[in-house]
């Protein structure tokens, strides 16, 4: 299916006031995710900075050769650069107005959200095959304020706004409640995803159960409001890299192409586990001397810190489900950091280190690597933590440094 409804997520009001802030822009794609030794001088000298080796980019993959000839290989979960006849431009997912509407900077697929007024569609995308998924509305909607990748629809249904957000693939989009929710408040509309091909008519695509958006204090179950969300995507991914989470709370739902993976439980019960895949080509008979996991911490349900887990893990897929997944092969690693509650622990980077598991991984001749990332403690609500996706702004990567192919005596 090259376009498919997104799970729709029951949260606390303080996770929900998360989901709908503009995100964190990702910072340079350059620099690698690893640490790396310092020289004995505290002001490096420009000439033993690691150099990008720009022959070896790819569209998901960055190459340093530092000084002594290592190689630190950036692997990342997503697409960061799209090729333009000879040269690789990256991707800026920032939405721009213009004269031909609301659209990504730079994307690798056509996006176009409406300017207000009354559209047929809100947001649509269109696939390389000329199919087009749309989020249909076909009902006034204001002028959006455009955040980064994001764009609200102030007021679009009574007591919600739409908001809109632009991905690698396609748009995820839901209705966030106003603050303060209307008293009364019936169950809106469903959003709907609609399908076209070419020479063909609509199709609609099935739409997951609604689900009741959460609100008041952390822990609170009591629902005031209904929201709904839906994942469009131009492609059905076919090659790694791949990220997915599932969840109990939808277990035959595939979750693939939304921008966040999701760890832990928000309220005790419903738990969600995320996987991201790479390809491993590039590491085929090196000699690994330090591997580090990059992901961008959005959320957590507290400030406190609360661990979480890298397993290994058979591959992952578009088919992947929670009644389907593969279980965790063996721990690598385990984390305490805890980013993006509050002014306190604002989102960030987050770094794991997995030389141990990439080092298995290489000396077991593997083609391809799949991690599991779940909380600890998976009946806490406090270790519930939303990470960005290789369909978000901050896009997860694998850092791999190896030996030099022939070091000097």
């Amino acid at each position: 299916m090259i376009g498919r409804p997104g799970a729709i997520l029951g949260l606390a009001v303080s996770v929900a006031t998360a989901l709908f802030s503009p995100p964190t822009p990702a910072p340079p794609i350059t620099p690698a995710p690893v640490a790396q030794a310092q020289p004995s001088t505290s002001a490096p000298r420009p000439k033993s900075a690691p150099a990008e080796l720009l022959d070896q980019r790819t569209s998901s993959s960055t190459t340093f050769r530092h000084p002594n000839g290592a190689r630190t290989i950036v692997l990342s979960a997503g697409p960061i650069r799209i090729r333009r006849g000879t040269t690789w431009e990256p991707i800026d997912l920032t939405l721009r107005r213009d004269q031909n509407g609301i659209h990504p900077a730079s994307a690798p697929y056509t996006l176009r959200l409406a300017d207000g007024g009354t559209p047929a569609d809100a947001a649509s995308v269109l696939g390389p095959d000329g199919t087009e998924t749309a989020l249909s509305w076909g009902a006034t909607l204001p002028a959006p304020t455009l955040a980064g990748n994001r764009a609200t629809y102030a007021g679009a249904r009574p007591g919600s706004d739409l908001v809109v957000e632009a991905t690698r693939s396609g748009f995820a989009a839901w209705l966030a409640p106003s603050t303060p929710t209307p008293a009364g408040l019936s169950t809106p509309t469903p959003l709907t995803l609609h399908m076209t091909k070419p020479g063909g008519a609509a199709e609609m695509l099935p739409q997951p159960e609604a689900r009741p958006l959460l609100s008041g204090p952390i822990g609170s179950l009591a629902s005031t409001a209904v929201t709904d969300r839906v994942v469009a995507s131009a492609v059905t991914p076919t090659v790694r890299p791949f990220g997915t989470t599932v969840q109990n709370a939808t277990p035959d739902s595939a979750l693939w192409g939304d921008p966040d993976l999701r760890v832990g439980s928000y309220d005790g019960t419903t738990v969600a586990r995320s996987y991201l895949s790479w390809d491993l080509g590039a590491l085929h008979g090196q000699q690994v001397t330090h591997a580090a996991l990059r992901v961008f911490s959005s959320w957590s349900s507290s400030c406190q810190p609360q661990s979480w887990e890298v397993w290994s893990s058979q591959p992952v897929g578009p088919a992947t489900r929670w009644s389907d997944q593969p279980a965790g092969e063996q721990r690598w690693a385990t984390s305490t950091a805890t980013k993006g509650h509050d002014a306190g622990c604002a989102p960030g980077w987050v770094n794991v280190d997995v030389t141990d598991l990439v080092k298995a991984w290489v000396q077991a001749g593997a083609t391809s690597g799949t991690v599991l990332l779940r909380a600890t403690d998976e009946s806490s609500p406090q270790g519930w933590k939303r990470f960005s996706s290789g369909e978000g702004m901050n896009v997860p990567a694998l850092g791999v440094t190896v030996a030099p192919v022939n070091p000097t005596p």
